[in-house]
């Protein structure tokens, strides 16, 4: 991943963190093993939404981690 995150304004990170979120949830609440996103599945996914929480930490921005726990996957949950 090349992305200058730290680049992006507030809003454009939280816009962002938002879709990662959406497409996420999708993801989950589909019953087709072919996800629409692949959120899970391939790790881009989750390097983007750690760098992206990490600099809206940094920024001190409230908004809500994105839980990476899947009770079909055996991943742990994020603290």
């Amino acid at each position: 991943m090349n992305m200058n995150v730290p680049g992006f304004t507030t809003a454009a990170l939280l816009e962002f963190h938002s879709k990662i979120t959406e497409c996420l949830t999708k993801d989950d609440e589909s019953d087709s093993a072919a996800k629409d996103y692949g959120v899970r599945q391939f790790a881009d996914w989750r390097q983007l939404a750690d760098a992206i929480e990490a600099e809206l930490s940094s920024r001190e921005v409230p908004f809500t981690k994105l839980s990476w726990y899947s009770e079909n996957d055996g991943l742990t949950r994020r603290g």
